[in-house]
């Protein structure tokens, strides 16, 4: 609602009076002071949220020559330097009612020839009509929001998978489940027009022929063994433990060095016998 010379208070009577967020009163005419300024903008909700970031829009140059008085206490949006109402958001049902005080030409303030005239009047239109920003394509595996369709919550609908198949969709059925490659269309029941088209894609993260960082591969290997591991972990040793281990090589290896002596003494025993032998002989 733009509350502009064409709005005069007389006009908001009876059921029309409730669409409005507070009483409206009289226009304030601040053209000999060099027109209002915008003094304060609530950035955290959708309308204002475009322009939250640096050098993102500016609306504090913009003049307002004239501007209706609204008595309004909850949903105001955006305020004049004097403290008055600029743009209030009232919410009925669903849906929401915006009331702008001034024009939305040049008649009572040069808003129009600022650079976020445009993008307002886009944030405005969106947040008004609860616009929301389908996605160009899906990947297989996600779900396509039907609860946004109203004529599938009221009756039965068919879906067209890629290779043909038809898979019924009963009334009030809010979600479709895309488990193959291709293009997906919901239909009503009867009807040969689609009512949505999805275009599914296969998830291009297995596809990704980028470089990895080597340490990233290495410690996700890590992780990866550690996790396998972990099951089958023993507990650690006691210092006890490591001793006696530690012992038992010990006499392992004297024995084995008894062995060695041993056999060397036979040896030597052996060949000396055996010369003896060649002597006499």
């Amino acid at each position: 609602m733009v509350l502009a010379d064409q709005s005069t208070p007389a006009a908001w009577q009876g059921e029309a009076a409730s669409l409005l967020p507070g009483p409206l009163g009289p226009a304030v005419d601040r053209s000999a002071d060099w027109g209002a300024t915008l003094a304060y903008l609530d950035y955290g909700h959708p309308v204002f949220e475009l322009f939250r970031g640096p050098h993102s829009g500016d609306f504090s140059s913009a003049r307002f020559f004239r501007y209706r008085r609204l008595e309004a206490k909850d949903g105001v949006l955006s305020r004049f330097d004097d403290g008055a109402v600029a743009l209030a958001d009232k919410a009925i049902g669903k849906g929401h009612v915006l009331v702008w005080t001034s024009s939305i030409d040049t008649a009572w303030n040069d808003l129009a020839l600022q650079p976020v005239f445009l993008p307002f009047l886009h944030q405005l239109v969106r947040h008004a009509a609860s616009h929301a920003e389908s996605p160009a394509w899906h990947t297989v595996g996600e779900a396509l929001d039907l609860s946004r369709e109203p004529t599938l919550l009221k009756s039965d609908a068919i879906a067209l998978g890629p290779s043909g198949e038809r898979s019924p969709l009963p009334a009030g059925s809010k979600g479709l489940e895309l488990t193959a490659p291709g293009f997906y269309e919901v239909r009503a029941a009867g009807a040969s027009a689609p009512l949505q088209v999805a275009a599914v894609n296969v998830d291009r993260a297995e596809s990704d022929l980028a470089s990895m960082d080597p340490e990233e591969l290495a410690g996700t290997v890590l992780r990866a063994r550690g996790r396998a591991a972990t099951p089958h972990a023993e507990p650690a040793l006691t210092t006890d433990e490591h001793e006696s281990r530690q012992a038992l090589w010990q006499y392992l290896l004297m024995a084995a060095l008894l062995l060695l002596a041993t056999e060397t003494v036979l040896s030597n025993r052996l060949s000396s016998r055996a010369r003896a032998l060649v002597k006499k002989s």
